[in-house]
């Protein structure tokens, strides 16, 4: 399941607190370890403020930098918006946004309106990478994309693609 922002904050602050659980069982502890450890932007912005022991200071720096590893493995990457190629006579709606996709972390998201295409036919085909692992269909029923990358528009008449995401 595609993990949301808070979700990516979340398993951020779990990560850090195991590298903490695991700095502290290499031997961060007791001396010089105490409140001043705790991060704080404006009253603590160094964790190891405080701490006079120049190896346990080296440690502390250490595990931050593993955290901050930490946190951004769990942060989504964007892609630019990229113009499918439109097939089967669909066509950007005149005056709307134009169609587009783009991946945000595990998701891909999809905007723009077309028009022209006869019902049940494949507007575009998503690539490698932007493609869901199975059949996934809009809640409002009027737009499919299959496995294979293919978005079928299942009606007529403009059709809206935006708001419709899915996973990866």
């Amino acid at each position: 399941m595609p993990l949301a922002v808070n979700d990516v904050i979340a398993q951020s602050i779990l990560d850090l607190e195991a590298d903490l659980e695991s700095a502290m069982a290499q031997g961060i502890t007791g001396t010089g370890l105490d409140s001043s450890f705790v991060h704080h932007p404006t009253t603590n912005p160094f964790p190891y403020a405080g701490v006079t022991d120049a190896s346990l200071k080296e440690k502390i720096k250490r595990g931050w930098k593993l955290s901050f590893a930490a946190f951004m493995k769990h942060w989504p990457s964007v892609t630019a918006w990229v113009a499918p190629t439109l097939l089967n006579s669909w066509a950007n709606e005149a005056g709307y946004e134009v169609a587009g996709f783009r991946t945000e972390g595990s998701r891909v998201f999809l905007k723009g309106t077309v028009n022209g295409g006869a019902a049940s036919s494949v507007a575009f085909v998503l690539p490698v990478g932007s493609r869901p692992p199975a059949k996934v269909r809009a809640p409002g029923g009027g737009l499919e994309v299959a496995a294979d990358g293919s978005v079928t528009l299942l009606t007529t008449g403009p059709v809206g693609l935006d708001g419709f995401s899915f996973g990866v």
